[in-house]
This record gives structure tokens, sequence and C-alpha cells, in this order.
């Protein structure tokens, strides 16, 4: 694993908060989800790769760690991503709102999404490096979820996307 720095995080304010997890490969539009799902049912909104990029921008040690191997589009170690997502959930703990939301997207469709959003690590290369560790690595997560998870299709444009996912989300009010 690569020797990037961690610090402790105290989650026991955490305890009893429901989450709801929108997971997808990159480029599937969990941003664009999030955030219409953000002003429509006043939830939180905690994105890991908004995390992972202001980390870098931050220019911290482990900002400059971690952009090395986003940079070549290179998986950041599962407990980093933690660290920053916990850090986050921390400090918003009061103020937030379980089901893991999938949306379905396929490795053309993120290519093609991906490549015309033009963020620092969107190159080819890091582009076809993250679809493939995603289908490998992040997607065979949701079988331990499979009694809590809701598929949507996000192959389609992304207001019908998200009139499913509002649909799902109702549904838990």
């Amino acid at each position: 694993m690569a020797n990037v720095e961690r610090k402790p995080i105290d989650t026991s304010c955490l305890k009893g908060i429901p989450i709801v997890w929108i997971m997808g490969g990159p480029g599937s539009g969990k941003g664009t989800q999030s955030e219409k799902v953000v002003r429509h049912f006043d939830y939180t909104h905690i994105s890991s790769g908004d995390i992972l990029r202001a980390e870098v921008m931050s220019n911290s040690n482990r900002g400059l760690q971690l952009y090395k191997l986003m940079a070549n589009g290179d998986p950041v170690p599962n407990p980093i991503v933690n660290d920053l997502i916990a850090e986050v959930m921390v400090a918003k703990a009061s103020s937030s709102k379980g089901l893991v939301l999938f949306l379905d997207c396929s490795d053309e469709i993120l290519r093609d999404r991906l490549l015309k959003r033009g963020n620092f690590d969107d190159t080819e290369d890091a582009i076809k490096n993250r679809i493939e560790t995603y289908n490998s690595r992040t997607k065979p997560i949701l079988t331990k979820y499979i009694n809590n998870v809701k598929k949507v299709n996000a192959d389609q444009d992304k207001d019908q996307t998200y009139e499913d996912v509002k649909k799902i989300i109702s549904e838990l009010k």
C-alpha cells in the first residue's frame, strides 16, 4: 500500500445517522445526482473525489502524496479514502439526515463523460485505470449490500436519472 499520511479520527458522533451512499463508476453522475438530492431533500453531500482533489490542492504533505497516485490514475488506498471521508463526516455530523444507490453506467459512457469533464486526473490512461479499478475492486462491494442496493440506469440523461433517484429516495422518508 502507498505510504500516505494518516490521522486518527473519532467517529463516535456518527452512530445512528442514516446514510445514503450513491455509488457508481467514475463519470456515472454521482456528483450531479448528489447535488440534486442535496437541493431537493436537504441532505449533506460528501464526495470522495472532491475530498481527494481538495486535499491535493491544499498542498499539504498528504495532498502531495495523493497527487502522485492520482495523476497516474492509481487507486488511492481505501484506508486513506475512508480516513478523509470520516474527517468530513465528523465535521458535518450535526447537520446530516440507509441505502446504497447504484448508478449503473456502461464503461463507454463513463469514459466519454470523463474525457469531456477535463479534471487534472482525467487523462486517457488515468481514466482507463480508474474504470478498470472500479470494475475490479469497487463494483464487487455491491454484493455486501445486496439487500439495500437500489439500481438506477445512469446511461440515460441526467434529468431522467434524477427522476429515478428522486423516486427511490422519496420512498425512504
